[in-house]
């Protein structure tokens, strides 16, 4: 008689969402691979966001996708409907970072990021810090013109920070570098911490930057209708465009952010506008996640992210 297999956490191994493991570099074929970026040296506020991976995949157990090593999904009550049945997501493990060298950890970054494209159709990054956006969107050198779509609280678009050009506050401004990055957009803006300059440098390149008020205001389908064309998309994620009481384990939490549901409907709208080619969700800092609410956000937010991106592109 056969039994059906439930997984039970803290059961097993942790993989993202139960997925099964697969070795770094290894050949593989999937839809979707999840790589850990267990790096902080690039945050000036509060640390800790080296954990963020793994607590982000021990949050992720309560989500499995994998059910007697089938890709089964998961039922959406909202929506009556199974999600992400049949959609091969694997975990493919750490970037391995050399954690006194910024410089040996940004090259590992590109070249793992270079790795897992030749596995999966998309590719999803746990950090982690901000700065490790810049690196892994190097990888994609290969796409034409990309765009980008960040979901964040601050704009991460200063110059330098005492004369440092690579951290988490200047991680944007230097994929904007990029000569293959075409379009730019930043939502969920908020705070008194952001640089004048930096505004009018995001501004005088064109970028679409859209403050926390004006999405309230708007709505999040006025302003996924104001966001430039797209055919392919990198979509990066700050956990502090959330509001602290949803998830205050971020390195540089601000009052006042989106809501879970504003932010899913967001995402939603993202992936029905654009292929997206990879999404990154940073900043977890689980030190200050006592009651492992952030961590949870960010978990079954990388899930509905996985099935909301994979409904609308084929990556098969």
């Amino acid at each position: 008689m056969s039994m059906k297999h439930w997984v039970f956490p803290p059961r097993g191994i942790v993989s993202f969402a139960g997925a099964p493991l697969v070795t770094p570099g290894a050949s593989v074929d999937a839809d979707v691979i999840v790589i850990g970026v267990p790096w902080d040296g690039g945050t000036g506020l509060r640390g800790g966001a080296r954990h963020g991976p793994r607590a982000i995949r021990e949050a992720s157990q309560r989500f499995p996708l994998w059910q007697d090593r089938q890709p089964t999904g998961y039922w959406d009550v909202t929506t009556g409907q199974q999600r992400l049945a049949g959609i091969t997501v694997v975990d493919g493990g750490d970037v391995p970072i050399v954690r006194a060298s910024q410089d040996h950890t940004a090259a590992a970054i590109t070249a793992t990021v270079r790795a897992a494209r030749r596995s999966a159709g998309l590719l999803l990054l746990l950090g982690g810090d901000h700065s490790l956006t810049f690196p892994a969107v190097q990888a994609f050198d290969d796409c034409g013109t990309l765009g980008i779509i960040q979901l964040d609280a601050h704009l991460d678009f200063t110059d330098a920070i005492d004369g440092v050009r690579f951290n988490s506050s200047t991680a944007l401004r230097r994929v904007s570098e990029l000569p293959f990055v075409g379009a730019m957009a930043a939502i969920g803006l908020r705070g008194l911490r952001t640089a004048r300059a930096a505004y009018a440098a995001a501004e005088a390149r064109g970028n679409l930057l859209v403050t926390r008020d004006a999405l309230r205001c708007l709505g999040p389908d006025v302003v996924l209708e104001r966001l430039p064309p797209m055919q392919q998309a990198y979509l990066t994620i700050d956990l502090d465009v959330l509001d602290p009481t949803l998830a205050p384990a971020v390195s540089a939490p601000e009052l006042d952010g989106l809501g879970y549901d504003e932010l899913r409907r967001l995402v939603s709208g993202i992936a029905r506008r654009s292929r997206i080619v990879a999404l990154d969700i940073v900043e977890l800092s689980p030190p200050h996640d006592p009651a492992g609410l952030t961590a949870l956000a960010a978990a079954q937010l990388a899930v509905e992210l996985l099935a909301v991106v994979c409904e609308n592109n084929d990556y098969r």
